[in-house]
């Protein structure tokens, strides 16, 4: 399940700080499947369980092509050699861990349909802003009376 995103006045995405990413590894894991070359050369995969704090590191990483160590970012809970992962061991890993091969896209989407909200009830903040500003330009004050009985 993906959780509620928060945004900033902005609109931009609110990032958790070092200190709530921190208190997320103690409960918490990004379960990711990296495939690639191992040591020997031959095709591989791995599924590691990122701790929290350190996954836009992992994800930097991997996005570079950057050779890395899966260990170094958290639990690898299974590996082996060939292309792609055999189906039950993708089977075993959603039923185990919830993990889910579209994850990111899913993540990405539900992200955007949120800024479209915040974005929509931001918008809709401000037209109310401006129309009660409007409403009261419209009403006499008692000074601007005055003003006009002295002209």
């Amino acid at each position: 399940m993906i959780n509620e995103f928060k945004f900033l006045d902005n609109g931009s995405l609110k990032i958790p700080t070092t200190k709530e990413l921190e208190e997320a590894d103690n409960g918490a894991r990004i379960i990711c499947l990296l495939t690639g070359k191992t040591d020997k050369g031959e095709g591989g995969w791995v599924f590691i369980a990122v701790r929290p704090s350190l996954y836009e590191l992992f994800h930097l990483r991997c996005w570079q092509g950057a050779e890395l160590l899966p260990e170094a970012f958290g639990e690898v809970i299974a590996n082996g050699t060939g292309l792609p992962p055999p189906p039950d061991v993708i089977k075993r890993m959603q039923s185990r861990y919830g993990f889910d091969p579209h994850f990111s896209h899913r993540l990405i989407e539900e992200a955007k349909k949120q800024q479209k909200a915040f974005f929509m009830n931001h918008d809709a903040l401000r037209i109310q802003d401006i129309v009660a500003t409007l409403k009261n330009k419209e009403k006499p004050t008692k000074n601007k009376n005055k003003k006009d009985e002295n002209f």
